[in-house]
């Protein structure tokens, strides 16, 4: 089994957190780096309310042991930017080239096996909460 990681932003101070997602009366919290059994979880301290907007789940790749990808990121490869977002209809997470369209009218995609091997390729540029970047 791993461990599934999310990604949000403080709802007081705006600032990245990474963790276990809670959701309690109406209101989502990361309680950071928490794994395992709930039961053992101080909620006193240590859980932060987030953004509901800027919740994105880890995609499971791994670059030196750490979570590298998230929904919601925006990374590029060989001059082309992509989204990471997940496909309901594959049925995983998939990078959109959302800025170059097809003849049709469709976006480009690629799965996760190819993000898993150009990932020391790829450079992480922000996220899609970034309004500079999407422009």
């Amino acid at each position: 089994m791993h461990d599934v990681i999310f990604r949000g932003q403080r709802a007081d101070t705006k600032e990245w957190i990474y963790g276990s997602l809670l959701k309690m009366n109406d209101k989502l919290y990361i309680c950071p780096y928490v794994t395992g059994d709930l039961n053992d979880v101080d909620f006193g301290y240590g859980f932060y309310e987030v953004l509901k907007k800027t919740i994105g789940q880890s995609v499971g790749i791994l670059c030196d042991g750490l979570p590298t990808f998230f929904e919601g990121d925006i990374l590029e490869h060989n001059n082309t930017k992509y989204t990471v977002e997940y496909s309901s209809s594959l049925c995983e997470f998939v990078c959109n080239d959302r800025f170059h369209r097809t003849r049709g009218g469709f976006t480009n995609w690629r799965d996760m096996s190819w993000l898993n091997n150009v990932k020391r390729h790829v450079k992480f540029v922000g996220t899609v909460h970034d309004k500079e970047i999407i422009k």
